[in-house]
């Protein structure tokens, strides 16, 4: 072949050689790359598409052996504790006592000054004004004196016989008020110049309320013919009608029993006033005496919670909190002290799942957690009970039995029950939860030209017992799969899934 030993001085044509031939190789090694390039893509894509899958950690599942634990930490505290209050604000001189002693009934707490609190103060003012209110009610003459003297004797009306009263007032009122608009319209009858004859009257008498007049009796009003509170020195229509003669004119005999008439009413009027004013009153009055009986519970809770200086223990029992120094200043909405009465337990709480719930019994013995914490310390469970919070959850409460437990500390406690052996034992991530229940994921192997591929297929299952690593489970198995426990990622059932490479599987 022809050779060119340099390329200085070339021809024209040898300078074109040169240059096809260069062209040539760099068109070559283009198609080398590529084919490199490809040839790497094409058997390392099995590993690249891996790296971006979920990476998970399988285990098979098997048989064993599973000891429910229930742990669970709480707060000491006291059942039903008795709460020390001090209702006003007053300064504490001096402490008496402190968390962990014994008190008897009447032993002293707490030494106070002996200034009267503002409080206290204020609700006596709030008292005496509660007091002056009730007697302007009640001597403010909307009351009669019988009725005074009931209500300073305690007895009050009830509301049926309120309305029994005003039911008869009322019915009186009704029929008065009748009698006097019928002899009015008489009287303005009569006083027209109509006939004296009972002939001429008989057209205002078709309604049947009055009788014939001339030497006719009179009528007498529907309402008896008493007037109403008995008005002194009058005297009933028959009478007048015998003293008047059988001269008197219609017109004269309808003018008497317009006046008896508006008497009636005009007495009735009044006792129906009286009536309702009397009922007013005595509601404001029970009202204002509510007021006062709350305004002295009042002064006497802010008065009544020491004995002149001194707070004293109401219960005996050990004292569990105390929450005062000498020198500071006491409120109300501060407990003083919290104290354990005899006979009533320690306690501590705290929530479990209701399935691990369900396995125990009150009575069931606990341990303390950290046991070289505690030189004598006993537990038992007392009651289980829903958690409101989660329906899911349980209460379990425990009486602690321990002199190093006080009330406020935190207890860990553990509850083991009797080991059984189960079929299908998985470790506790492995299971989760949804709205259809709970499942786990386990690894099905598929062959593929470039390997095997695994997926991710999700199992329905129920759980049977616990403890705190393993649970046994049960679902559509053989028994032989290889379940997930943990993944870097979110998995999805249908889903491709890597291996770690120290699980079982791989």
């Amino acid at each position: 072949m022809y050779k060119i030993e340099s390329k200085e001085n070339l021809t024209p044509a040898e300078a074109a050689l040169v240059k096809a031939a260069g062209r040539r190789d760099r068109i070559k090694n283009l198609i080398i790359l590529f084919l490199v390039i490809m040839l790497v893509l094409t058997f390392f894509s099995n590993t690249i598409m891996n790296y971006s899958l979920p990476e998970v950690a399988v285990q098979f599942v098997e048989e064993g052996d599973i000891a429910p634990v229930v742990r669970g930490t709480g707060t000491a505290e006291v059942e039903n504790p008795y709460n020390v209050s001090i209702a006003s604000g007053r300064t504490v001189t001096s402490v008496e006592v402190q968390a962990g002693d014994m008190v008897e009934k009447g032993d002293v707490l707490f030494k106070l000054d002996d200034t009267e609190s503002e409080e206290l103060k204020t609700a006596k003012q709030e008292l005496a004004t509660a007091k002056a209110d009730y007697q302007k009610t009640l001597f403010g003459g909307d009351l009669s004196d019988s009725d005074i003297t009931r209500i300073r004797n305690g007895e009050w009306r009830d509301e049926d016989t309120m309305q029994a009263q005003l039911a008869d007032v009322n019915e009186r009122y009704k029929a008065a008020k009748s009698d006097a608009e019928y002899w009015e319209r008489r009287v303005n009858a009569l006083s027209g110049g109509s006939s004296s004859s009972s002939s001429d009257s008989s057209g205002d008498d078709d309604d049947g309320d009055s009788v014939g007049l001339g030497t006719a009796p009179l009528r007498m009003p529907s309402s008896g013919g008493t007037p109403a509170m008995g008005a002194a020195g009058y005297r009933p229509p028959g009478i007048m009608a015998e003293d008047s003669g059988s001269g008197s004119s219609e017109l004269d005999r309808a003018n008497y029993e317009k006046s008896y008439a508006d008497t009636v009413l005009a007495n009735v009027t009044a006792e129906k006033e009286a009536l309702e004013k009397s009922i007013a009153a005595e509601i404001e009055l029970k009202q204002k005496k509510a007021a006062i009986d709350a305004a002295q519970a009042k002064v006497d809770r802010l008065s009544g919670s020491t004995d002149g200086g001194e707070v004293k223990a109401p219960v005996a029992g050990k004292v569990v909190t105390v929450a005062y120094t000498a020198g500071e200043t006491t409120n109300e909405e501060t407990d003083a002290a919290v104290i354990q009465v005899e006979g009533r337990d320690l306690i501590v709480s705290f929530s479990t799942g209701k399935e691990q719930a369900a396995a125990l019994t009150p009575g069931t013995e606990a341990k303390a957690q950290y046991a070289w914490n505690y030189t004598d310390f006993s537990a038992k469970l007392k009651s289980i009970s829903k958690d409101k919070d989660d329906a899911g959850k349980r209460i379990l409460t425990f009486v602690v039995e321990s002199s190093e437990v006080e009330a406020g500390d935190s207890v860990a406690l553990m509850i083991s029950q009797n080991a059984q052996h189960y079929d299908m034992v998985v470790p506790v991530s492995a299971v989760h939860e949804d709205n259809s229940g709970k499942f786990i994921y386990i690894v099905e192997a598929r062959q593929s030209p470039l390997g095997n591929r695994y997926i991710a297929r999700k199992v329905p299952v129920t759980v049977e017992a616990s403890d705190e690593s393993m649970c046994a489970i049960n679902g559509s198995m053989s028994g032989s799969e290889y379940v997930i426990t943990t993944a870097s990622k979110p998995v999805a059932a249908g889903k491709q899934v890597r291996l770690t490479e120290d699980s079982d599987a791989s």
